[in-house]
């Protein structure tokens, strides 16, 4: 009797515990389920009573998980693992389970009693942890940075194939000490931060340090670190190493560039200043030499202090046209007064620019004072050679009158002659040229004498051709063409990059013949009525047409000018030819380009073929 009370509470234990049981005779018949298998399997107890586990629950997935149990519980002995199985409805579930035979008094195996728990969740929960742990595995081998994870000790657990690349391993990283891959004396500021972000538990926001590859070489590196926590608590440390050795070359590169610009503003002969808001902010070297300043006395005072008042106005023009962006010439001329009281006469080319993030005017200054000095006598000279021109000019009227129509004509052609000789005269000796030439010659001197003397070099041939063909009538290509290379040499020094010239005249016709400086001419008389700059250069093409005339074109790029031209370039070539009595050059204007067309005298028959 009381054995039976003991079994209807150990029964009633059964049926009250969340917990799934059975009990299996010695065959794995159900002999008693309580509720909580009854809701685990789905099936009722009705259904599962005298009812073998293998007929209910057997499939091949299900049989290789409960191969080790089976066996355990044929030889008696105690199991304790985890299950999968399956309920009525064939949904797989693991288990955690707990199988132990009991046996009867004389030790022989009646049945089985077998406890269970649903982990089915806890499983997928693993199952979901695997697959993410994989697929952060696979991401961190794809990634073109090193992904690593170290313990806490600095040793080694992982390391991404970028960054066996990177570190050049000849061997398995994994074990290794992370702090030999870092420069000695990055090393307690690495253990610093490493700390720091473990007390803090957080990431560090990027530091920069010094690596070292396996095979000794060094570069820079910078990490982003974080804490690993594993159930709560600190195991290491992960993060991604990234090489920073195209950005470090690049910023030395744009240290080094800077150097190289300050030493180019230090050393130009020219002045040079940075204004904003109408304040000096930056002089070089030569522009205070230019006003006599020191340092002290000037940098941060008004700009307009330095020009002179009649000037004001139009420099605070320019200034409002360039700082909203208008395209315009920005070479001109003004007058600045010294610290001496001294006047002097300034050519300005002014850009806007940047200086410390906000908009400036950066500003080329040039002391033109002996230049205009020339300009001046030049006029005065050109004045007085008009004046003793027209004087020429009504004696010879006033005598033609009174001789014959042949006299008159020949009188006129002498005329003629004379004035041609004298316009060539005056564009064979260009003061203008010359002077520019000299100024490029001392600047280079300065800072490149291998090209200053070759530059001195082309400058004398340029001479040498002017005195040695100025009484010829005509010289052939091959020679003009001498000549020009030395020529455009000059000009391409003094307009670098501004100024293209391309010659395309077949060897073959090397040997007709123009007159002297005709090329030189043309060319001059384009740089002088176009701009030019380094974006829009001025583009000049030399070719002979299927007329046999001589082509030079350039693009229109016209520059503004307070003076009309004279066209004495241009006439003078038109009367050489005229004397020669020759088909006549032609000059003509488009919308885009000049043309000028020169006739070519054939050597083989010496006529002209237009």
């Amino acid at each position: 009797m009381a054995q039976n009370k003991e079994l209807n509470k150990l029964r009633l234990a059964f049926e009250q515990t969340p917990g799934a049981i059975f009990i299996l005779d010695k065959n794995f018949r159900f002999e008693y389920v309580n509720p909580g298998f009854e809701k685990l399997s789905g099936y009722i107890k009705e259904e599962l009573i005298n009812k073998t586990v293998a007929e209910l629950f057997y499939d091949e997935e299900v049989h290789k998980s409960r191969e080790k149990l089976v066996e355990c519980m044929l030889k008696g002995e105690k199991w304790d693992g985890e299950l999968l199985t399956h309920n009525k409805n064939g949904n797989h579930y693991w288990a955690n389970t707990v199988a132990s035979p009991y046996k009867d008094e004389n030790n022989n195996i009646k049945g089985y009693i077998i406890v269970q728990h649903d982990i089915t969740d806890r499983k997928k929960m693993e199952t979901a942890l695997r697959e993410s742990e994989q697929k952060y595995r696979e991401l961190a081998e794809m990634l073109p940075q090193t992904v690593y994870e170290m313990d806490l000790e600095g040793y080694q657990t992982y390391l991404n194939r970028a960054g066996i690349e990177a570190f050049r391993y000849n061997s398995s990283p994994i074990g290794r000490y992370a702090f030999d891959f870092i420069a000695p004396e990055d090393h307690a500021r690495m253990r610093e931060n490493m700390l720091r972000s473990i007390k803090d538990q957080d990431f560090t926001a990027g530091n920069e340090y010094t690596g070292v590859r396996d095979d000794g070489s060094r570069f820079p590196i910078i990490i982003y670190g974080s804490p690993i926590s594993e159930k709560g608590e600190i195991v290491g440390t992960r993060g991604i190493i990234i090489d920073i050795s195209e950005r470090k070359a690049m910023e030395n590169a744009i240290l080094e560039s800077e150097k190289k610009y300050r030493t180019v503003i230090d050393n130009a002969s020219d002045g040079i200043v940075i204004t904003q808001e109408g304040k000096l902010m930056f002089l070089n070297k030569s522009m205070y030499e230019m006003m006599q300043y020191e340092e002290s006395e000037i940098l941060g005072t008004s700009y307009y202090d330095m020009v002179v008042p009649e000037d004001h106005q139009i420099m605070v023009e320019f200034h409002k046209r360039r700082m909203a962006g208008e395209n315009f010439t920005s070479l001109y001329r003004s007058r600045f007064i010294r610290k001496d009281g001294k006047i002097i006469n300034v050519e300005l080319n002014a850009r806007t620019s940047d200086y410390n993030g906000s908009p400036a005017a950066f500003i080329i200054i040039r002391d033109i004072s002996d230049r205009v000095k020339i300009e001046n006598e030049l006029q005065i000279a050109k004045t007085k050679l008009e004046k003793l021109n027209n004087q020429l000019e009504k004696r010879v009227k006033e005598s033609s009158e009174s001789l014959t129509e042949a006299r008159t004509q020949l009188i006129n052609l002498q005329k003629e002659n004379l004035q041609s000789q004298f316009d060539v005269l005056k564009q064979q000796v260009n003061p203008h040229f010359l002077f520019n030439s000299l100024n490029v010659l001392t600047s280079l001197i300065k800072l490149e004498p291998d090209l200053a003397e070759k530059f001195s070099e082309q400058l004398s041939k340029v001479y040498r051709y002017v005195l040695e063909n100025k009484d010829n009538e005509l010289v052939d290509l091959q020679t003009e063409l001498n000549f020009l290379d030395a020529y455009i040499f000059l000009l391409n020094i003094r307009f670098v990059n501004k100024l293209k010239v391309n010659i395309n005249i077949p060897e073959a016709r090397r040997n007709d013949q123009i007159i002297p400086l005709a090329m030189q001419l043309l060319i001059e008389n384009a740089i002088k009525h176009n701009t030019m700059s380094k974006s829009e250069p001025l583009h000049i093409n030399i070719f002979i047409d299927e007329n046999n005339m001589l082509n030079i074109v350039n693009n229109l790029q016209e520059r503004p000018s307070q003076l009309a031209s004279t066209g004495v370039g241009l006439k003078n070539i038109l009367n050489r030819y005229q004397l020669l009595g020759i088909t006549e050059p032609v000059f003509r204007k488009t919308t885009s380009e000049f043309i000028a067309q020169v006739p070519l005298v054939i050597t083989d028959s010496n006529v002209l073929n237009s």
